[in-house]
């Protein structure tokens, strides 16, 4: 942008004696600019002070808006990672968390043990088993293979969300997900479907960026 604004006002800086002599002569027709510029300004290299001030600050936005992009795609891509979960879902589930009052970063944890749950019912651990089990979820696939952990994630969340009893919804969730399990309470008892409604959301404003976005 501030590029833009020297092309623009650019030939004001090449000779600043003549300059100066145009804007005289056309002083009265020139008002309208000289007051959106600020009172006072009828010399070009006071003109030229006050472009260069008003780029500067255009361009220090600009650099702050980057640098805040910058930390933002930085940060899923950490989080994302720490958590175990890709980019996509990563930005999904903080959105989701966002609408219900909880951070997808206090849940790194309970996913965490989620996936832990996974392993030791995969190995016949009869507590884990019985939670995933009660959902109706395996934690292997046909060839006995650990199923991948973040389809077995929304799997449970959806599942928990749609269960009527609010007591066993609790239990299963604090066996699953561990203390996080509680602050997962206010999105599991969210309407039936409703994380398939607000994943869509977070796609259709343009909250979940792309895989080549975050590179970038």
């Amino acid at each position: 942008m501030a590029v833009e604004v020297f092309k623009l006002f650019g030939s004001i800086f090449v000779d600043n004696t003549e300059a100066n002599k145009s804007i005289s002569k056309t002083d009265k027709n020139a008002q309208g600019v000289a007051k959106t510029l600020g009172k006072g300004i009828k010399s070009a290299a006071k003109w030229g002070t006050a472009i260069v001030g008003g780029a500067t600050v255009a361009a220090g936005g600009m650099f702050k808006m980057a640098n805040s992009a910058a930390e933002t795609t930085d940060h899923i891509d950490k989080m994302s990672q720490k958590i175990g979960i890709s980019r996509e879902s990563y930005q999904e589930l903080d959105f989701i968390c966002s609408q219900t009052g909880t951070s997808v970063d206090s849940l790194k944890n309970g996913l965490k043990t989620m996936r832990s749950v996974m392993d030791s019912t995969s190995q016949g651990n009869s507590k884990t088993a019985t939670a995933l089990e009660r959902l109706g979820i395996s934690a292997t696939d046909a060839k006995g293979n650990l199923r991948d952990s973040e389809e077995v994630i929304w799997e449970s969340l959806k599942t928990l969300q749609s269960m009527e009893n609010q007591t066993e919804k609790a239990r299963l969730a604090s066996m699953l997900f561990g203390k996080a399990g509680s602050d997962l309470m206010p999105m599991l008892n969210g309407s039936s479907k409703s994380i398939d409604e607000m994943k869509k959301q977070a796609h259709d404003l343009g909250l979940v960026l792309s895989d080549e976005a975050v590179d970038s």
